[in-house]
This record gives structure tokens, sequence and C-alpha cells, in this order.
């Protein structure tokens, strides 16, 4: 229902996307942009070059999964009462975000 958890999930929501669009990860992001790009450019005529992503935030997925068991074994009703499917909602979302990776192929032409 719309009981706590549903506050819980989006609270966790909003951290998230507070967290994505944050300066520190913007600036890692151009400087990886920056570092591929010099990569391109020493790279010979007809080079292939591929870039391969790893995960996304499995550390944030790992952070939900604590808190959701945290609360499900909690003694106290109102404790287990803040983990509802709202937050099992997120929950799917995080880990489906975090398991997708970019694959990029390219020749130097």
């Amino acid at each position: 229902g719309g009981g706590k958890g549903s506050n819980l999930a989006e609270v966790l929501a909003a951290k998230q996307a507070s967290f994505e669009k944050s300066p520190s990860v913007e600036s890692e992001l151009r400087k990886m942009d920056e570092r591929v790009g010099r990569i391109y450019s020493s790279l010979p005529r007809n080079a292939m070059l591929i870039v391969l992503s790893g995960q996304g935030n499995t550390a944030y997925v790992k952070h939900l999964m604590e808190m959701k068991f945290k609360c499900i074994r909690s003694a106290e009703e109102s404790v287990r009462a803040i983990w509802d499917g709202k937050c099992d909602e997120h929950l799917h979302y995080s880990v489906q975000q975090a398991a997708q990776t970019v694959c990029l192929v390219g020749i130097k032409q």
C-alpha cells in the first residue's frame, strides 16, 4: 500500500537519480570520453576499436538488498512494513539498470 515503504522507495529513487546526475559522475564520464578519444586518435588507419562498458551501480544494488534483508528480517512489525512492493519495484529497476552494458565497435577511417 501507500505506507512507509512507498516513502522509502521514493527517497531511494530520488537519491539514485541525484547520484547519477552528480558533477563527480559527469566529470568521470568526461574524462573517460577524453581517454577513449586519445586512444582512437592514436590508432592507425583501418584499426578496430572496441569499447565495452562494465556493469552499472552494483554497490547501490547490494545496499538495497541489504536494506531489504534487514527490514524483512526485523522482529518489529513497523520495520518490516517499511519494505513494501514499491521498494521491491525500485530494487528490480536498479538490478536491471546495473545489469546493462554497452559495446561500441568502430573502424578508424
